[in-house]
């Protein structure tokens, strides 16, 4: 670690771009953020964008750190990582960032960067599904659902609910639609959906359009 420091330490210092990345990469490892937070100005100023990523990110704007769990999570620009998608997604969801905390709800809910925990993920839907997040009231039913779903024992993770979970991307708007229902009747109509084996149409007159 300290050969590599001293290498990339004089190859940064020498302008070279990716060597200014990676010498801020190793300083935000170490929690050093003001120094790692300066050398990803420094190689983002060379047009390095994954440094300018990091660099926005760590000046505290929910925002930018939700854009960058997000292309962590997708690998856009950089590679595919959940583990920091979820570092990102939990710095901008505890700062009240409905999408992160949504986002950060489904890495839970599957397992990906973080160990699978449905509780955590119930916790961060409830916290963006309050905000109005109607992506996050959909899959806050949907959770709510899947004990009976078990219970029942008769339909597929994806039948269970009448409906498809979609974490990320926004949904349509429309007038009517189920991720508006309040989550204590979104969770007694996925129960009845379950037992009965009717679908959302069945129930509310209502179907998803993708």
């Amino acid at each position: 670690h300290k050969g590599a420091f001293i290498w990339y330490q004089e190859a940064a210092w020498g302008g070279y771009t990716e060597a200014q990345f990676k010498f801020g990469e190793m300083y935000e490892k170490d929690q050093y953020y003001s120094k790692a937070a300066e050398w990803y100005r420094k190689a983002a100023e060379q047009g390095h964008a994954e440094a300018q990523f990091k660099f926005e990110a760590m000046q505290g704007g929910a925002e930018a750190q939700y854009k960058l769990g997000k292309r962590y999570e997708k690998g856009e620009g950089m590679p595919q990582d959940y583990g920091e998608a979820a570092n990102w997604y939990r710095m901008a969801a505890e700062q009240g960032h409905a999408k992160a905390q949504n986002s950060l709800g489904y890495l839970y809910d599957h397992g990906k960067g973080v160990k699978e925990n449905n509780k955590k993920a119930v916790e961060w839907f409830r916290k963006a599904a309050a905000q109005g997040y109607d992506v996050a009231q959909n899959n806050l039913g949907i959770m709510y659902a899947k004990p009976m779903a078990t219970a029942c024992g008769r339909m597929t993770r994806k039948r269970r609910s009448g409906i498809e979970r979609r974490p990320i991307k926004d949904m349509p708007r429309r007038k009517k639609s189920f991720q508006n229902v309040v989550p204590e009747l979104a969770r007694l109509i996925s129960m009845a959906m379950v037992c009965r084996k009717v679908t959302l149409k069945d129930t509310l007159g209502l179907s998803w359009r993708y």
